[in-house]
């Protein structure tokens, strides 16, 4: 009985969320639906990819969100996918809610469903992509389970394999969170003279092999997980020009301001009641160490990474708030409960009050299916099958491919697969996407050479119907203004079809 109301609950929090959404908060969310209804209709064990030309992805031939994909299945029978992305908009911070509150539960955090919901409204940024038709807020769930289980003495070795290999099979490129799991517990652990989770570990190495394993090509798989972890973080000490999403961007101490000041009040109020020890065992202290030092390198990640880290960031506040509330309410009286009362539910309070706000605007501001749909169709209808389509922003692949999958694109998911397929390539479409390339004697030209790296000059035409064997050029007008207009003066360019904000040119001799 108490499940169930706590699944209602949650399921009225997320239709409630779903109030100033149109359509979704993601535009991936287009891509993961459209690729699941390719595993639909050409196989469930379809592995390649070629809708991406000259990316990682196309060469490995492997997805790395298959099992998330294999998931999404379901929502895409029926004559309107786009009813798909919105009923798939609502199962996944369903789940996501569900795996957290799961993971709380097991912790033996009192009131699991209110520090759940605690943690969803923390900040606005973590609100937002909770709601996102993404594998990130199931494996952020899958994670917290798989802390709690490392947190037990004697794990259920069945549970600890099923969910380490649901993470790996949905999120391959997030599996290294579970040696940052082990990494803390164990050090927790070495505190107490105890020893370090060994049993949850190989449980662990076995579940997250085999939901690695359980895809097309798994080798694939994980060689786009080095690329996508590894690479990315390389390339950002090497500074290379890399156009990602606002989430791949660090915080500054503006959005600490703005987001995490409620946040920091309960994580300051939980270590102030951890120094204060008296009353916890060994395994309640093993807890809250490792929760703590969890929750400092999500925070460091955050600020010095990317403020994706803020999702398990606020995750760990929201485990290290309830474990160390719950066990002071336990001690105080009177005056020292109120005044803790106060703490929590006003830190809370002021948390969701600020983030509803940022979700609110987030949401009005997400580009809604009709973005690129026009002339997606267009091309569906007139291009050839397997045509390869030049779009010199990476997320214009999305809509593209959910409304058009009879053609190619050159630029799709992430820029880092591209960079990793070919540097040279990137250099091109790089100059292209900025507006960079140069016009010399009338002759659009760009460097044929990686960021950074000199080479020589090519035509543009010459960089896109050979280099990237392109048949048509796709540009949004206002984005790329230099780029529109040079494809309207050069030889070998013809525009094909024109909305107010878009423009598709065709190459020829």
């Amino acid at each position: 009985m108490e499940r169930a109301f706590v699944l209602a609950a949650i399921v009225v929090v997320v239709l409630l969320l779903r109030v100033p959404i149109r359509e979704f908060t993601d535009p991936d969310a287009l891509y993961h639906l459209r690729h699941a209804w390719i595993l639909r209709t050409r196989g469930i064990f379809t592995g390649e990819f070629p809708w991406v030309r000259f990316s990682a992805i196309e060469r490995e031939a492997s997805d790395l969100w298959y099992g998330f994909h294999v998931l999404l299945v379901p929502f895409t029978f029926g004559e309107d996918l786009m009813r798909g992305v919105e009923l798939a908009g609502l199962a996944v911070p369903i789940a996501c809610l569900a795996l957290v509150c799961a993971a709380f539960a097991r912790l033996g955090i009192r009131r699991p469903l209110f520090w759940t919901l605690a943690f969803a409204f923390l900040t606005g940024d973590g609100l937002f992509r909770i709601t996102m038709v993404r594998p990130h807020p199931i494996s952020l769930g899958l994670a917290l389970l798989l802390f709690a289980f490392a947190c037990e003495e004697r794990p259920p070795r069945a549970a600890v394999i099923l969910c380490a290999a649901l993470l790996a099979w949905t999120h391959l490129a997030l599996a290294w969170v579970a040696l940052l799991v082990f990494a803390a517990v164990a050090g927790a652990r070495h505190f107490e003279r105890r020893r370090p989770p060994l049993a949850w570990a190989g449980w662990t190495a076995l579940g997250l092999a085999a939901g690695a394993l359980a895809r097309p090509n798994p080798l694939g798989g994980i060689r786009l997980a080095s690329i996508q972890v590894a690479t990315w973080l390389a390339t950002r000490g090497a500074k290379v020009p890399l156009d990602v999403g606002r989430e791949l961007k660090p915080f500054g101490w503006v959005h600490f301001e703005t987001q995490l000041l409620p946040a920091a009040v309960l994580v300051a109020t939980a270590c102030a009641l951890a120094l204060r020890r008296g009353g916890e065992d060994a395994e309640e202290r093993v807890k809250l160490r490792s929760t703590l030092a969890l929750l400092a390198v999500f925070a460091a990640m955050t600020f010095a990474v990317a403020r994706r880290s803020n999702d398990f960031l606020v995750a760990f506040a929201a485990v290290a708030a309830g474990l160390s509330t719950g066990r002071a309410w336990d001690r105080a009286q009177g005056f020292a409960r109120a005044a803790l009362a106060l703490i929590v539910l006003g830190s809370v309070a002021t948390a969701a009050a600020m983030s509803v706000d940022r979700y609110r605007g987030y949401a009005s501001t997400v580009p809604g299916p009709d973005r690129l749909k026009e002339a997606a169709l267009w091309l569906r209808d007139h291009a050839e099958e397997g045509d390869v389509v030049f779009n010199a922003h990476w997320d214009q692949f999305a809509p593209l491919f959910f409304w058009n999958p009879r053609c190619r694109c050159v630029n799709g998911n992430d820029p880092i697969f591209l960079y990793a397929y070919d540097r040279r390539l990137y250099g091109i479409a790089h100059q292209l996407e900025t507006d960079e390339f140069s016009v010399v004697g009338g002759r659009a030209c760009v460097v044929d050479a990686a960021p950074g790296d000199t080479g020589p000059r090519i035509e543009l035409r010459t960089a896109l119907s050979e280099r990237f064997q392109a048949r048509w050029v796709l540009v949004q007008k206002a984005r790329t203004p230099k780029l529109s207009l040079a494809l309207r003066s050069q030889r070998g360019f013809e525009l094909a079809f024109e909305t107010a904000g878009e423009a598709i040119f065709e190459t020829g001799p």
